[in-house]
């Protein structure tokens, strides 16, 4: 089965995502702290992150451009996750960065599952290969 991280610091938002992905059978890790979620990439193996934008500690774009620098870690896919409005121009900065995409909270959930479906299907796992 494919392991997630999901960062995210809104139980309401964790509590919708953890929902949605369980069903479909994901196994999921939960952290609501941008300082910690470097540490857990390098201590488990993930084969997908939700990473929100606005966290304690260290933001979204920050825990990427982390992620980017290294070899290893930069082949999991990022799939950023944020309440606020997205452009065009964010969507393409964060391509241009090495992220997957970015779905907003309020009205892509559906969108954002079926990217995650697409790229890392529930059997998939990194750890296997």
């Amino acid at each position: 089965m494919a392991n997630i991280l999901i960062v995210e610091d809104h139980l309401i938002e964790i509590r919708k995502l953890k929902f949605e992905l369980e069903k479909i059978g994901y196994n999921l890790k939960l952290v609501g702290d941008g300082g910690k979620t470097i540490e857990l990439i390098k201590k488990h193996k993930f084969d997908a992150i939700i990473l929100d934008f606005l966290l304690p500690k260290l933001t979204g774009k920050e825990i990427l451009e982390i992620i980017m620098k290294d070899k290893k870690l930069s082949k999991i896919p990022i799939f950023f996750y944020t309440a606020h409005r997205v452009s065009t121009i964010l969507k393409n900065e964060f391509k241009l960065n090495g992220a997957v995409g970015i779905w907003q909270k309020q009205k892509d959930m559906d969108e954002l599952i079926n990217k995650i479906k697409e790229i890392c299907p529930p059997e998939y796992s990194l750890s296997l290969e």
